[in-house]
């Protein structure tokens, strides 16, 4: 049986969205859910550094109970300069990073991770990623290939920039203990959400790995809301993803999920919103990979909890 893993109720948790697939500045404030504020364009509009939209993910969470306050960055999108650009854009203060949590080792979550050391200066920071997230990669679309090979997160560069690599297969308590890092998800079938033609290399050479078995999530608990649950991509499916939340934290009621969640490649999605309707997230916030079809459709499933994201936008729970 999994130990309960005790997470503190956080006062605040504000979550920044960092790098992600959509830039659209089309937003307006009127209408908007309260928890919600869109980057603004500089006064001079096209004078000052506006963000990019790239194929990758990163969000920054910033929690607080009383006058303590703890920052996590989740994950580091797919390139140096579109990560440095947003993080200027944004006005973040990286020096207040904590930790870094990787939340699996596909490259549009970790590039842009060394500049961190080569633009920022920062050292000593502690990199959390499971260990399987450190082996190479590589997938096609079909059973012929051709075989896209993926840049590799490599612990013994991060290591060489002054980073300090911790390796977790199980949950893990972070942000002085306002957050945690779920490890391995186990995985119901019925929610599985396989990459297939998907390999991951070890001693013995390439080995299927449909599942991304390295494939981990940040959690908060929100005093008296529940949790937030934030995932990178979501290869250990959504429902998978939240029941383990539930389980390991104690807490029961959801009040958002977001992130990506991977269902572009699922033929038959119904299953999954059944079962989010069950659980009933306060907000459902699809980001990066979910894939358009599924975005709009939990757009029309869930009128009144869906958020569409978009970088520089500021989630405050």
């Amino acid at each position: 049986m999994d130990k309960i893993i005790n997470i503190c109720p956080v006062d605040e948790l504000r979550v920044t969205s960092v790098v992600d697939n959509n830039a659209d500045r089309s937003f307006r404030t009127e209408g908007e859910k309260a928890i919600v504020s869109r980057f603004q364009f500089p006064k001079e509009m096209y004078d000052g550094i506006l963000p990019f939209a790239e194929h990758g993910f990163s969000m920054l969470l910033e929690t607080k109970i009383g006058q303590e306050k703890a920052c996590v960055l989740v994950d580091a999108g797919v390139t140096q300069a579109g990560f440095v650009n947003n993080i200027k854009a944004f006005n973040i203060n990286i020096n207040k990073i904590d930790s870094v949590v990787i939340t699996h080792g596909h490259a549009d979550h970790f590039l842009g991770l060394p500049a961190l050391a080569a633009e920022f200066g920062l050292r000593g920071l502690k990199v959390i990623a499971h260990p399987e997230a450190f082996n190479p990669r590589k997938f096609a679309e079909s059973p012929d290939g051709p075989f896209v090979m993926l840049k590799t997160l490599d612990k013994s560069e991060l290591e060489a920039v002054g980073f300090e690599v911790e390796q977790n297969e199980k949950p893990i308590v972070l942000g002085n203990r306002m957050m945690m890092a779920s490890g391995t998800v186990p995985r119901d079938p019925r929610y599985d959400n396989t990459l297939l033609f998907h390999y991951s290399g070890c001693s013995d050479g390439w080995r299927p790995d449909p599942n991304v078995v390295d494939d981990q999530f940040v959690a908060v608990n929100v005093k008296g809301k529940g949790l937030v649950i934030v995932t990178g991509c979501g290869h250990s499916g959504l429902i998978n993803i939240i029941r383990y939340a539930q389980k390991i934290t104690g807490e029961e009621k959801v009040l958002a999920i977001l992130g990506g969640f991977h269902l572009y490649q699922n033929p038959n999605n119904s299953k999954i919103y059944k079962a989010l309707r069950d659980i009933n997230p306060k907000f459902i916030i699809p980001t990066h990979c979910t894939g358009w079809k599924d975005t709009h459709l939990m757009a029309s499933n869930f009128p009144e909890k869906f958020i569409q994201n978009s970088v520089g936008t500021v989630y405050t729970f």
